[in-house]
């Protein structure tokens, strides 16, 4: 049979512009604050930039059609960091979790080493978790001193 080739967008508020709808965790990581812009429209998720130890975590549970031909997953992020040298002391984790929050996979693990100038698109196939219910997660640690920020916007799942 040939698909429809339709696709769909699986994430709820990905660009933030709702406040909090859609996501759980540490969801006063989410609005517009100074300091930092959007990649687009007025709202962002800034896990980090607490110059603390901390942790911060923004999660959302989607569903990948069993039909799926193509899911991928982008999103937009702006690391800065007041750290120098190229040791990893402040960490965003992206993650797939199942419905009982045992992680299925890690798609990456960014660091203030990984700090640049403006927003870079990220993307990642998560096609291999179709027919799932999985929670993306999005997992910020900070150490006790010299902040980094890890600002996220344009969260997008697309599936075909």
């Amino acid at each position: 049979t040939v698909g429809s080739g339709s696709s769909a967008e699986k994430i709820t508020n990905g660009g933030f512009e709702s406040g909090t709808t859609g996501w759980s965790g540490t969801t006063g990581v989410i609005g517009a604050f100074a300091g930092q812009t959007a990649f687009e429209g007025t709202r962002y998720a800034w896990l980090g930039g607490n110059g603390a130890t901390a942790t911060e975590t923004l999660t959302q549970s989607v569903t990948i059609p069993s039909t799926a031909t193509a899911a991928t997953l982008t999103f937009a992020l702006h690391i800065d960091t007041a750290e120098s040298g190229g040791t990893a002391y402040d960490k965003l984790v992206v993650t797939v979790k199942n419905s009982a929050g045992t992680v299925l996979g890690t798609l990456a693990t960014y660091s203030n080493a990984n700090a640049a100038s403006g927003y870079q698109t990220r993307g990642f196939d998560l096609v291999s978790y179709k027919g799932q219910t999985v929670t993306l997660s999005f997992a910020m640690t900070e150490d006790s001193s010299l902040q980094t920020s890890f600002v996220v916007d344009k969260v997008s799942l697309i599936t075909q």
